[in-house]
């Protein structure tokens, strides 16, 4: 249950709403939940992850239509494609990796929210002024 529970209180703590694109960034239990959960708030979830069993877990258990590969592709770049240039405006960390809950920043929509389930212990770094640029439209 406690992997449930965290999924619920991620997608809560994030305000997803209807028809918002969500990244989720972590196949493992937790970010499942968030995925189910984004999905019942009426979310489009893409997942995010660098094990291909669990993306494909994702795809064929779950329905998450759009998922990407971090070890293979160019999340960024992937992320562009699908929300056509406009990119998720909820991005949720599950993974606890310092390097991907840093990349997460680059993942978001201008305005949009970013919630960190993952723990880790490094520092987190953010470019302050590319945090504060709004993404260019495809």
């Amino acid at each position: 249950m406690e992997p449930l529970a965290i999924g619920a209180h991620g997608v809560r703590r994030a305000g997803v709403m209807p028809g918002e694109q969500v990244a989720v960034i972590g196949a493992g239990p937790i970010g499942l939940g968030i995925m189910e959960f984004a999905r019942i708030a009426g979310a489009e979830v893409i997942a995010v992850d660098v094990n291909a069993r669990r993306l494909e877990f994702c795809k064929s258990k779950l329905g998450i239509q759009h998922t990407i590969d971090a070890s293979q592709a160019d999340v960024q770049e992937a992320l562009k494609l699908i929300t056509n240039g406009d990119f998720p405006t909820v991005v949720i960390d599950a993974t606890g990796s310092q390097r991907a809950i840093n990349d997460g920043f680059k993942y978001l929509a201008h305005g949009g929210r970013y919630v960190l389930v993952g723990l880790q212990r490094g520092e987190i770094s953010v470019s302050h002024p590319e945090f504060h640029k709004g993404k260019p439209r495809s």
